[in-house]
């Protein structure tokens, strides 16, 4: 295919370095900054090809699944600053353009994820689960209150179990709150992202309801494991369950440009 035919599929950005890496990507350098990429067809990458490529989840999935194999590719060897799939640039010239105007950014951010990973923890619920819970809690309260009579006794116990599910969203904020601050005990990189769009779990019953990412040394991703572990245990009766997955390339700790 000839070179007018051709586009540059860039996948990220690391630092420059003696050793070569098994990577079949071509490189750009500038100085000790290196942009990985790779050669792909105007017929599939241009803008507006690329517009219309998107919404074929077939072409989509082999072409991502791919892209995600070459990056791990690299992840395995070096930091790497990672780039969306998608990432585009028309000439070599562009891309050296690019690692100029942005070469003191990419250098802070991949000093920030140097010997560090992302990892996601995902967080859903149970709300048949919860409301039980919520209930119990009521009993417990309930029983506390002195009362006179039996009858009195029931109507504080109802009181009491109206107010809890009127503060349902309020008690389920402050349970994911301290599953958050447990979490920044082990990393202060921590920020809410959304689900993916039309994420399920599996068709079940339990609902998303928070998504983390956070930015973990590799030496705490055991420790991470185990907390995960302790707090989905802990909060299961209140209908509770948390996910941890990972590690992926730090695409939510990647802020180029300022």
């Amino acid at each position: 295919m000839l070179e007018k035919d051709m586009c540059y599929l860039v996948y990220g950005v690391g630092k420059a370095t003696q050793h070569k890496l098994n990577t079949s990507l071509s490189t750009v350098i500038s100085d000790n900054i290196t942009l990985f990429y790779n050669k792909v067809p105007l017929s599939e990458f241009s803008e507006a090809n690329l517009t219309k490529n998107l919404k074929d989840t077939n072409w989509l999935e082999s072409e991502v699944l791919e892209f995600q194999k070459q990056m791990n590719i690299l992840l395995q060897q070096t930091p790497v600053l990672p780039f969306r799939f998608g990432t585009v640039y028309s000439s070599l010239e562009s891309m050296r353009q690019f690692l100029s105007t942005y070469y003191d950014s990419f250098l802070e951010n991949l000093n920030t994820i140097a010997s560090k990973s992302e990892w996601g923890v995902k967080i859903f619920l149970s709300r048949n689960n919860f409301s039980k819970w919520l209930i119990l809690e009521a009993d417990i309260r309930s029983s506390q209150v002195e009362t006179t009579s039996p009858g009195a006794n029931f109507f504080n116990r109802k009181k009491v179990e109206n107010k809890m599910q009127e503060q349902e969203d309020e008690k389920l904020n402050e349970l994911l709150r301290k599953i958050v601050s447990e979490i920044k005990t082990i990393t202060t990189n921590c920020k809410e992202i959304d689900f993916l769009e039309g994420f399920e779990e599996n068709g079940s019953s339990l609902r998303p309801v928070l998504s983390l990412a956070i930015l973990l040394s590799e030496n705490k991703s055991q420790k991470m494991h185990s907390l995960v572990s302790k707090l989905t245990k802990r909060y299961k009766p209140a209908g509770l369950v948390l996910r941890l997955s990972g590690p992926w390339p730090a695409y939510n700790f990647v802020r180029i440009g300022g």
